[in-house]
């Protein structure tokens, strides 16, 4: 699992109404339930980004993609637009949290589409902040063990197929999707919601 920052923030280019986008690693056959997760926190502690385009919305978390870990290659070939906005939001983007080397997985999967629309990867840019093993991390530990374990089974496969139809036919109807279907993608390896603003 990973979380990488991109956008705005990790292109230098934030401004005092700007939101702060994600990318969210998640282990592949959990990616469903973990948006689900993702967003249920960022709900909880008033932090996700409201829809609505008259809301202000700065610094609250934009969760509009998702990729399992075992598809980390960003796809190609959607069209010269859409692969240089791919190749300038993620060429640039700067990790914040992993369990894992998915990072620089992620980096070398993507290398040839990063140079070959001139967004090399700039090293230096690269910010990790690792854990600090205090008693409320390490209760956060425990607690995160312990999901795993109950959702590494059945019961895991049973949320995820049940949360999986449940938001597939949220996004299916969802006005958004149907005006702008190239931009939106749902499956099992991505959840890609990047609609012109």
């Amino acid at each position: 699992m990973a979380i990488i920052l991109t956008g705005s923030f990790a292109l230098g280019a934030a401004n005092s109404r700007s939101d702060i986008d994600l990318m969210i690693v998640a282990k592949h056959g959990r990616i469903y339930t973990v948006r689900l997760f993702a967003n249920f926190l960022a709900i909880v502690f008033r932090q996700k980004r409201a829809r609505n385009p008259n809301i202000d919305h700065s610094g609250k978390f934009c969760l509009n993609y998702f990729i399992a870990d075992n598809y980390l290659q960003i796809p190609t070939g959607r069209g010269h637009e859409i692969d240089a906005y791919c190749a300038k939001n993620y060429g640039r983007s700067i990790l914040l949290f992993e369990l894992g080397p998915v990072f620089q997985q992620f980096l070398a999967k993507n290398r040839t589409l990063f140079e070959k629309t001139e967004m090399k990867r700039n090293q230096e840019l690269l910010t990790y902040f690792p854990i600090q093993k205090t008693p409320s991390t390490i209760l956060c530990t425990i607690i995160r063990s312990f999901f795993e374990f109950v959702l590494s089974g059945s019961i895991g496969n049973l949320l995820e197929r049940r949360t999986a139809k449940t938001q597939i036919r949220s996004i299916e109807s969802d006005p958004i999707t149907k005006k702008w279907p190239k931009y939106i993608v749902y499956n099992e390896c991505e959840l890609r919601f990047h609609p012109p603003k």
